[in-house]
């Protein structure tokens, strides 16, 4: 995946620079491969499958109405925590994609985001089963089909005929709606398609000696085809549906239940029982991993904080204790290019010199350095927020603009987050810390413990950060402990964000407005032994539970020179404890939309704390040991 910057100028307008990230289509390669649960333990085997309208993600369902999502396909909710009265036997999608559908074998039909209840036969005596159903090309109806062809309309679906009455050779097993107009297929196990309304004959496997049954039929996108899947992933193609591969003659660990076309016409995806998903033509099957190499590009420092690259591969990387900002060129060559700001004070243990970011205009628009330090302007201890002008010959930080100025901070010095991150939007994003403050978190007057949206310009709030009423408007989220992390994914736009519990509960947390739910405030004491998540608060993607792990700096692996790794959030851990103790350790998604621990790419480092892709693809770690044995380290994928 490629990341590049593009150039918007505005003439007598503020210019603006985008940070653009490439999105896998479907027209591309085929049907992408966006992951799948195939080595998972399910609580219930997979029934159906859906693709977003994009193609760029889908949705699986289990037959207790358990959802999982991938790629950019969204949860809107699901069944699996219900007692249902019949197992959950298909999905659909509304033609929005911000919604969907799951019926169950009565006819009970269950709606989720912008899918609209029109009626079920789930209060009928129905004569077979519910086998699967269609929406309506609008999205206001839908069909559901019986194994006996039977077909029940609701909303604006029109009835347009059924196999109801007939003696059926197979039962039947799946039904397909016309996208365009009215109209549907129903399909039996042995191949026959029977046809109705607009939806027009191409053939069938019905004359055929088929290996395995049928399973599942996909209208193409114009709805001049269809496909047919048999369970063991055979398939059968009718009218414009090409032929792209099968795995008809691979032994399967779960045989198939279901098929979908690609919006493109120029691939199509298969779903076994077991979540296990076959993206054909083969182009885009999950890739192995890469194999990595470490090594040390930058020793003999004494607790660096941060590390980012100038566009050209210059490497900029701060020391925490002493203010200093170092640049090393892509020759080799290493200067100061700040001593340390002016009002530098470093107050005690874990402030300083802190996280840094590097304007996406930079070397076109404008060449802004960003960082977050404390400072004692004024008499008064704060974190502070400012911008500075790197010289062309890459020798000083100059002209310091002040953003924020009034980011809390205390004597004891500790909890002081300040991660910085700027996004596609152009917004400067600061993480900080409840800086031991009882009441902080939850106040709407405080910093502390907030992640700040701001402007990269003058530091005011970026519109739509909505916080509560009587909220500091630069407030995006709040009630966070320690944040000491804050990583985008390939979009620009979405991420999450790290950050330190109190002797439980290290959280990475998903990006989004609202109340994180740390609340230490004991009639203005800090009490940290209140839960790190009270209870009506946003929930944790990860939770490290008993003992606490001390996640810092972490980073989405982007482009294809990470291979099975490839946006794969990396984190950076301090803690020696658990094994394998300090380490960079990846988390993947899990079933329960969150994220689980996955693969450590090393742990023998000791302390590690921040981690930067930088523009050669390789990812940049800091070490934080202290007594001058830091390093920086490249990790790098081949």
């Amino acid at each position: 995946m490629t990341r590049s910057l593009c150039r918007v100028a505005l003439s007598l307008c503020v210019v603006a620079a985008l940070l653009v990230a490439a999105v896998p289509t479907a027209g591309a390669s085929g049907a992408p491969f966006f992951g799948s649960m195939g080595g998972t333990r399910l609580n219930a085997p997979i029934v159906g499958f859906a693709s977003t309208p994009g193609g760029t993600g889908y949705w699986l369902v289990a037959s207790d109405g358990g959802i999982f999502t991938f790629g950019d396909a969204k949860f809107f909710g699901s069944t699996g925590a219900l007692h249902l009265n019949q197992p959950i036997v298909g999905m659909a999608r509304t033609p929005t994609g911000n919604g969907y559908w799951l019926v169950a074998a009565d006819g009970g039909i269950f709606t989720f985001g912008d899918a609209k209840f029109f009626g079920s036969t789930g209060s009928l005596k129905l004569r077979a089963p519910i086998v699967g159903m269609a929406a309506s090309p609008s999205g206001n109806g839908y069909w559901l089909a019986g194994s006996d062809g039977g077909v029940f309309t609701f909303g604006d679906a029109p009835f347009m005929g059924s196999a109801g009455g007939l003696k059926l050779v197979k039962p039947i097993v799946g039904i397909a709606a016309r996208p365009s107009s009215p109209g549907y297929w129903l399909v039996a196990s042995d191949g026959g398609v029977f046809n109705y309304g607009s939806a027009g004959f191409f053939g069938s496997a019905g004359s055929l000696r088929l290996e395995k049954p049928i399973v599942g039929i996909a209208s193409t996108i114009d709805g001049k085809g269809y496909l047919l899947v048999a369970s063991d992933g055979g398939v059968f193609t009718y009218g414009n549906a090409n032929f792209r591969g099968s795995t008809g003659g691979i032994p399967l660990v779960a045989p198939v239940v279901a098929i979908a076309d690609t919006p493109a016409n120029d691939g199509y995806w298969m779903a076994a029982r077991d979540g296990g998903v076959f993206a054909m033509p083969t182009l885009n099957l999950p890739k192995p991993p890469p194999s990595i190499s470490l090594s040390t590009v930058v020793s003999g420092l004494n607790i660096p904080w941060d590390v980012e690259f100038l566009p050209d591969g210059t490497m900029l990387y701060d020391i925490r204790d002493t203010g200093q900002v170092f640049a090393r060129l892509t020759t080799g060559t290493t200067r100061q290019i700040l001593s340390a700001p002016s009002t530098f004070n470093k107050a005690g243990q874990e402030d300083g010199m802190l996280g840094m970011a590097v304007d996406p205009g930079y070397g076109f628009l404008n060449r802004w350095v960003y960082a977050c330090y404390a400072s004692n302007a004024g008499g008064h201890q704060a974190e502070r927020v400012s911008r500075w002008d790197l010289d062309p010959a890459t020798t000083a930080l100059t002209n310091q603009v002040d953003l924020v100025t009034d980011m809390q901070a205390n004597t004891s010095a500790i909890h002081h987050g300040c991660r910085l991150k700027i996004d596609q939007n152009l917004n400067l994003w600061i993480g900080t810390g409840d800086v031991s403050t009882g009441p902080g978190p939850e106040s709407g007057s405080s910093t502390a413990g907030k992640i700040l949206r701001v402007s990269r310009i003058d530091g005011s709030a970026t519109p739509g950060n909505n916080p509560p009423a009587g909220f500091d408007t630069r407030i995006y989220s709040y009630g966070h402990r320690n944040v000491q992390g804050l990583a985008f994914k390939a979009d620009g736009l979405t991420g999450v964000n790290v950050e330190h519990g109190p002797n439980i509960d290290d959280e990475i947390n998903s990006l989004v407005r609202g109340d994180f739910g740390w609340n230490p405030n004991n009639g203005g004491a800090y009490n940290q032994s209140v839960p790190m998540t009270r209870a009506g608060a946003i929930g944790a993607l990860w939770s490290s539970g008993d003992p606490t792990w001390a996640p810092s700096g972490s980073a989405y692996l982007l482009g294809s020179q990470w291979k099975g790794y490839e946006g794969v959030l990396a984190v950076a851990f301090l803690k020696q404890s658990p094994t394998p103790g300090q380490r960079l350790q990846l988390f993947r998604p899990n079933l329960a939309g969150g994220l689980s621990a996955s693969e450590v790419l090393f742990s023998d480092a000791g302390r590690l704390r921040s981690a930067t892709e930088g523009p050669d693809g390789n990812l940049y770690i800091t070490t934080s040991n202290g007594g001058n044995a830091d390093k920086i380290l490249k990790l790098t994928p081949s």
